[in-house]
């Protein structure tokens, strides 16, 4: 479970115009359950919602997420549509019957808005949706629709020096200075994080780890037959490129992921892979111009071989296991585990443990756990 603690006030999310600031403070510090398998999406739903006062959880699929609820308290949940384990919908079907939540304010978060898709979100028994990419402007909006008030003892006490902020206008966030990368609209890219430039850059970093491997993954799955993960891989490929503002190959991304729904044969699916691919792989070289992979993890020295040593033992012992906490493992020793696996097999090792599909990622750090084990 992953805690994003409540920092002080945003006042450029509460003096936004056309909010109710008073009715914003009486939600502040609302607990939030967010529902979504890519550390992506997470990061960002998590930035942008715990700089405005919220308190974040995170689940990283629809089972977590029945657990979650079984031991805390929420105030509303954004679900993802599509995760494995297990999915959205199934998720809030199964949530709808146990009667304490049965006003629990439940929110869609999904890249599909077509009418068929909010008819599904609305018969699993929820609420509302939220686009992806994610909007600011339409999550906060959501959110002081869905979340009853709170804190209104408070109110009085500090809604005058805020209000006192309205008057002033918040400072654009310079984009000029940024990258010049064909297919990338930065502007847009701003926005979607809320003009916190240093956090957009983190996230173009990010975007070279979490993306690196897509158009192979999804040929993969693919030529495997395996509909379901394409489709999962291809509608995250959608959603993430329009977080950081690459239109075109979100596009891209939204015409292969229909395709696969469709349950198209891949003869007929045709250049549509590789058209993604093309394009991707030139977003992923530009950005890898422009942020060094040396500059896209923190400089924290190679890991020496007994490190390197326990972290293989470590991970190959929860990988064999079928151990969950292999997740969290992965998290805590990233950067270990990315000096271990290098840059071409990090990627599709970091995927594999995020679909849970240890046997891949067994198989993947396999070879490197036998080479420490020949050196010691």
């Amino acid at each position: 479970m992953t805690v994003v603690s409540s920092p002080p006030c945003n006042r450029t999310f509460c003096s936004t115009p056309g909010w109710d600031a008073k009715y914003f403070l009486t939600c502040k510090g609302s607990s939030i359950l967010l529902v979504e398998d890519n550390e992506f999406n997470q990061q960002i739903a998590c930035e942008l919602l715990a700089d405005a006062g919220f308190k974040v959880d995170v689940a990283e699929n629809g089972l977590r997420s029945i657990e979650m609820l079984d031991k805390h308290i929420y105030d509303i949940v954004l679900m993802d549509m599509q995760m494995p384990i297990m999915d959205g919908t199934t998720a809030t079907r199964e949530i709808r019957k146990d009667g304490r939540f049965k006003d629990l304010p439940i929110v869609a978060m999904t890249a599909n808005v077509m009418e068929a898709d909010i008819k599904k979100c609305r018969e699993a028994g929820m609420w509302d949706h939220i686009g992806k990419p994610i909007d600011p402007d339409e999550l906060f909006s959501k959110l002081l629709k869905w979340v009853k008030p709170r804190q209104i003892e408070y109110v009085q006490e500090i809604t005058k020096p805020l209000m006192e902020t309205d008057k002033k206008e918040p400072k654009p966030a310079r984009h000029d200075d940024l990258p010049d990368i064909p297919g990338l609209n930065t502007k847009l890219g701003l926005k979607r994080v809320m003009g916190k430039k240093t956090f957009y850059i983190d996230m173009l970093k990010k975007y070279i780890d979490n993306q690196g491997q897509a158009p192979v993954q999804i040929r993969q799955s693919l030529d495997a037959n395996d509909y379901g993960t394409a489709e999962r891989l291809a509608h995250t490929a959608k959603g993430v490129s329009g977080n950081i503002g690459a239109s075109q190959l979100q596009e891209l991304a939204a015409d292969l992921e229909k395709a696969i729904r469709e349950g198209m044969p891949c003869d007929e699916i045709g250049a549509l892979p590789n058209t993604f691919a093309v394009a991707h792989g030139q977003l992923i070289a530009s950005l890898m111009d422009a942020f060094p992979v040396a500059a896209v993890r923190e400089e924290v020295g190679k890991v020496d071989e007994a490190k390197a040593a326990a972290v293989c033992e470590k991970m190959m012992e929860l990988l064999a296991n079928d151990d969950s906490e292999a997740v969290d493992y992965l998290d805590t020793e990233s950067d270990a585990l990315f000096d271990i696996l290098g840059t071409e097999y990090f990627g599709p090792f970091e995927h594999a443990i995020k679909q849970y599909d240890f046997e891949k990622a067994l198989e993947l750090m396999r070879p490197q756990a036998e080479r420490f084990n020949k050196q010691q």
